[in-house]
């Protein structure tokens, strides 16, 4: 490939970091107040509606009424579907949380019992700590 005809990109369009060198998931520091990271921001937003409706589920029908819905072929779909989704969460909660110093345990359990609301927990009572070390070296 020749080098006219090799497209060029702007230096910024190549940083892996994010905005300015920094790591997406580091708190950003603004005259002494540490904002919530996206990741936490995001779970928090999906948290709080996904717990009412949970809990409106729960009140209107009871766990039998949950899982009723899993009593046909559709309804079977959406639950392997859940499974897979949550095992393909879990392959990245598992060495995310050894690597943190946390029980990756106690979110495989919460995950286990509970579905989203175990993921949803680790990434709201996360620090990003780590990101924080690899970004200051």
């Amino acid at each position: 490939m020749s080098a006219a005809s090799r497209i060029q990109l702007p230096a910024r369009s190549l940083d892996l970091h994010g905005v300015g060198g920094r790591v997406g998931c580091q708190p950003r520091k603004r005259a002494g107040v540490i904002e919530m990271s996206n990741r936490k921001f995001l779970s928090a937003i999906i948290l709080v509606p996904f717990s009412a409706l949970t809990y409106y589920a729960l009140m209107n029908g009871g766990i039998a009424g949950i899982l009723s819905f899993h009593t046909s072929p559709g309804g079977w779909q959406v639950f392997v579907d859940l499974v897979i989704a949550l095992l393909l969460v879990l392959t990245f909660l598992v060495p995310d949380a050894k690597a943190r110093g946390r029980n990756p345990w106690l979110w495989v359990g919460l995950t286990v019992c509970l579905g989203s609301f175990g993921p949803l927990l680790y990434f709201l009572t996360g620090s990003s700590d780590r990101y924080t070390a690899v970004t200051s070296s």
